[in-house]
């Protein structure tokens, strides 16, 4: 479903399959067109199983990307530099003017963000 394979590459260089790695839960939300698509994964491996359906809501393409880090494997070591991820992001939009690139850091607890 990667519509835009440089995006995807874009955000791969940034950590995508490490930060799978460490994440207790992971919901992708794609949507393209008329199909969507949600994965989610538990402790880096499917939770359950992904299928490509029509998109009913008639929604914009998207990706949305939402997760838990997972404090056994990082072990309080969960801070994040907030700012170098908006500035990858603000990179990313350079690169691709006609898509929108949001990030929203949702303090929890003890963790950064």
């Amino acid at each position: 479903m990667k519509k835009h394979l440089r995006v995807g590459d874009k955000y791969c260089s940034l950590g995508m399959a490490v930060l799978t790695a460490v994440t207790r839960e992971m919901l992708v939300e794609i949507v393209e067109r008329e199909r969507s698509c949600t994965i989610e994964l538990g402790c880096g491996r499917p939770s359950r199983p992904s299928a490509i359906v029509p998109n009913l809501a008639a929604s914009a393409d998207s990706t949305r990307l939402s997760f838990t880090l997972d404090e056994d494997i990082l072990q309080g070591n969960t801070k994040f530099d907030l700012e170098r991820i908006r500035a990858a992001c603000d990179e990313a939009r350079t690169d691709f003017a006609a898509l929108r690139i949001e990030v929203r850091a949702l303090e929890v607890a003890s963790t950064d963000r």
